[in-house]
């Protein structure tokens, strides 16, 4: 039996390596429905939140074709995820919310432009001191990050 579209890869060596971080060795995919959600529960009413995403496509279902697909926050467009060449090509999509409810929902849209997939959902709480421009009705989205640090590979940056 088949566990996912990873194992074939991770056999074959293809686009799956041991080095590879684990949030990319699964995938799960919405096949039905236009709108899937995942709604994340007990969260702290008013408190800011850092939602990650993270997308690698590595051709899990052998189609060779990378979809694209809306994110959203709750009714709120997050990201149009393209996840195109090479196929191990990743995606990571961040945004810091204020939550006004006790619970949020992050959604996958399927725009008709394959099968929307996510391998990775991450939820951290944050001190209300930091970000102090995020409120509840605006948050804060990545849009690209660099690091301008050491260029030894050993140094760590944080």
């Amino acid at each position: 039996m088949r566990k996912n579209g990873w194992d074939d890869l991770f056999e074959e060596g293809r686009h799956v390596t041991p080095e590879l971080v684990r949030i990319y060795r699964d995938v799960r995919s919405f096949v039905d429905g236009a709108r899937n959600c995942y709604t994340l529960w007990s969260l702290v009413v008013g408190l800011k939140y850092l939602l990650r995403a993270s997308f690698m496509y590595g051709n899990y279902d052998g189609l060779n074709r990378p979809p694209v697909f809306d994110l959203y926050i709750g009714v709120n467009l997050w990201k149009t995820v393209n996840v195109s060449d090479p196929p191990d090509a990743r995606v990571v999509a961040e945004a810091i919310v204020v939550v006004p409810d006790d619970f949020v929902q992050v959604c996958l849209v399927n725009t008709g432009s394959g099968t929307p997939f996510i391998s990775g959902l991450e939820l951290r709480p944050l001190k209300s001191s930091i970000y102090p421009q995020v409120n509840l009705t605006q948050g804060l989205v990545l849009l690209v990050r660099r690091n301008f640090g050491p260029t030894d590979s050993t140094d760590i940056v944080r």
